[in-house]
C-alpha cells in the first residue's frame, strides 16, 4: 500500500497519461484519480481550434451543481457537436467537480505539482531521504510564509 498507508478521500490530479493512472491505482488502490481541467481544456482547444469551446468546457468542469453542469453541457453541444461528443466520451467523474466521488473543492488543476517540480529541478540529484527533508522544509517555509 506504500509508505503512507491508506488515506481516506485521497485525490490525485494529473494530465490524462495512462501510465499515471496505472501507477496511482497500483500504489493507492483506493485513491481517486482525476484530470487536470487546464490540461483538458488545452486538449479541447488543440483538437477543435476553438478557445470558446475550451472556455465552456472549463466552466462545465468547475460547475458546483448538476443544473449548471447540464446547462453548460447543452451550451457546448449547441456550440460544437464534435467537441461535445469528445468531452462526453470521457468519464465526468474524472474531470467534473459535481460528479467527482471525492471533494475536489476548488482544486481543479495541477499548478501546485508543477510549481513543486520546478523548485526541485536541481534537488533531484540528491539522495532520497535528503530530498524528502528538502521538500518538507520547503513546504514548511511556504505554509509559514502564507499562513
Amino acid at each position: 500500500m506504500g509508505a503512507l498507508g491508506h488515506i481516506d478521500d485521497l485525490v490525485f490530479i494529473s494530465d490524462r497519461h495512462t501510465s499515471i493512472e496505472v501507477g496511482i491505482s497500483k500504489v493507492f488502490p483506493y485513491a481517486t484519480h482525476t484530470i487536470c481541467c487546464w490540461h483538458f481544456a488545452e486538449n479541447v482547444k488543440k483538437w477543435f481550434h476553438r478557445k470558446d469551446v475550451a472556455t465552456i468546457m472549463d466552466k462545465t468542469a468547475r460547475a458546483y451543481t448538476e443544473l449548471k453542469y447540464n446547462r453548460y453541457m447543452d451550451e457546448l453541444r449547441n456550440l460544437h457537436k464534435n467537441a461535445f461528443d469528445y468531452v462526453e466520451a470521457i468519464d465526468p467523474h474524472k474531470w467534473s467537480r459535481v460528479h467527482c466521488p471525492q471533494r475536489r473543492y476548488m482544486v481543479m488543476i495541477t499548478n501546485v505539482a508543477q510549481c513543486i517540480n520546478s523548485c526541485l529541478k536541481f534537488a533531484r540529484q540528491i539522495p532520497m531521504l535528503t530530498l524528502a527533508e528538502f521538500i518538507r522544509n520547503m513546504l514548511q517555509r511556504w505554509f509559514h510564509d502564507r499562513h
